[in-house]
C-alpha cells in the first residue's frame, strides 16, 4: 500500500538499518573468551546484554515483518556495510540514536524513522519501539504523520566539505583528551586566540547532548540557530575570553584555525574523525539539508 506522506514521494522502496549487537559480534561470533566467561559469571558490566540482544534482533524481525505486508521493495543490511542510502523513499533506523546518528550521515532528503530496540538503548530520535512500528509505518504510508525538520552542520576543512553532515555536534580538539586545545575562533566580525579543552559546536538537536552536559543551554527543538560552547577554558585567560559560549544566527558561520600540529575533529561521536593540523581552518554553518525524521516528539 505505497502512498504519498507529508508532501514526500510515493513511499515504495525502504532501506532497513540496523547494527550487530555486542553480544551477537563478541559471543556468537568472535567467541571471546573474556567475553563468554563475564556473561557466564554475570559481571555488572555485561549484566544487560544478553537480554539486550534478544530484544535487538526481534525488533528487528517486528520491523521485516510488518513491512512485508505492504507492496514495497525492502532492503535490510547492517549499518557498517551500506556507503550510501541514494535510489530509497523512506529509511528505517533499528537500534537506538547510535545507530540512527551514524546512518543520518548517509542521508540528504531521505526521510527516517528510527526504532528504538532494546531497553538498553536510547531512543531520543526514534519515533517508534517494536510494539508501536506497526501502527506508525501505516500511519507515515497513509500520510497520517508530518515529518519534523532538524538542522544539520555542514563542515568545511581548508575549504572543502566534509561528507557527513552533524545532526547533533562537532568536536575541536587535541588528539589527545589530556593535552591542550590551542587555536583562533571567528564568531561574526569577534576573533580570539583560545586555550581550552576544545570546543563544541551544536544544533538544536544537540543541545541535549554532549553541549548540554558541558553547561549549554537547551535549544527549542526546531531552532536553526547554532550554538557554541569552550570546554574547560585555560583558567589564566578564562575571564577576559569574550566567545565562551553563545550562538550564531543561521546565515553565520563560525571559523576555527588550529593551533595544534595534532588537533581533531570529531562529528557526531567518537567515531568519525578527521586531523586538524596546524594552520588549518574550519568552518561550520548550517546545511541547507535538514534531516527529516517521522515520529519523534517536538
Amino acid at each position: 500500500m505505497p502512498s504519498k506522506s507529508d508532501g514526500l514521494p510515493l513511499i515504495e522502496r525502504v532501506l532497513v538499518l540496523y547494527r550487530k549487537s555486542t553480544y551477537q559480534a563478541m559471543a556468537l561470533e568472535k567467541k571471546d573468551q573474556r567475553f563468554l566467561e563475564l556473561i557466564q559469571t554475570k559481571d555488572p558490566s555485561v549484566s544487560r546484554m544478553e537480554r539486550a540482544h534478544q530484544q535487538h534482533y526481534r525488533c528487528l524481525h517486528i520491523v521485516q515483518e510488518a513491512l512485508a505486508k505492504y507492496q514495497l521493495e525492502v532492503t535490510a543490511a547492517e549499518l557498517s556495510l551500506i556507503g550510501s542510502a541514494g535510489g530509497h523513499d523512506l529509511v528505517v533506523t533499528v537500534g537506538g540514536d547510535g545507530t540512527f546518528l551514524s546512518a543520518s550521515h548517509y542521508l540528504q532528503d531521505t526521510p527516517v524513522l528510527g526504532v528504538v530496540s532494546s531497553d538498553a538503548s536510547v531512543g531520543h530520535f526514534c519515533g517508534a519501539t517494536a510494539a508501536r512500528f506497526p501502527r506508525m509505518l501505516k500511519a507515515v504510508l497513509e500520510g497520517e504523520v508530518k515529518s519534523a525538520s532538524l538542522q544539520r552542520l555542514k563542515v568545511f576543512l581548508s575549504d572543502a566539505p566534509l561528507r557527513e553532515l552533524a545532526l547533533n555536534e562537532v568536536l575541536l580538539c587535541h588528539r589527545n583528551p589530556a593535552s591542550t586545545s590551542r587555536y583562533l575562533i571567528r564568531v561574526n566580525d569577534v576573533q580570539e586566540e583560545q586555550v581550552s579543552s576544545g570546543a563544541w559546536i551544536a544544533t538544536a538537536s544537540g543541545s541535549t547532548a554532549a553541549i548540554g552536559s558541558a553547561g549549554g543551554k537547551l535549544m527549542p527543538p526546531l531552532s536553526r540557530r547554532i550554538q557554541f560552547k569552550i570546554r574547560e577554558p585555560y583558567r589564566k585567560h578564562r575571564d577576559r575570553y569574550v566567545l565562551k559560549s553563545g550562538f550564531a544566527c543561521p546565515d553565520q558561520k563560525l571559523t576555527f584555525i588550529s593551533k595544534m600540529e595534532e588537533g581533531k575533529i570529531f562529528v557526531d561521536g567518537p567515531h568519525i574523525s578527521y586531523p586538524f593540523g596546524l594552520g588549518e581552518r574550519l568552518s561550520i554553518g548550517l546545511s541547507e539539508h535538514p534531516l527529516r525524521v517521522f515520529g519523534m516528539a517536538i
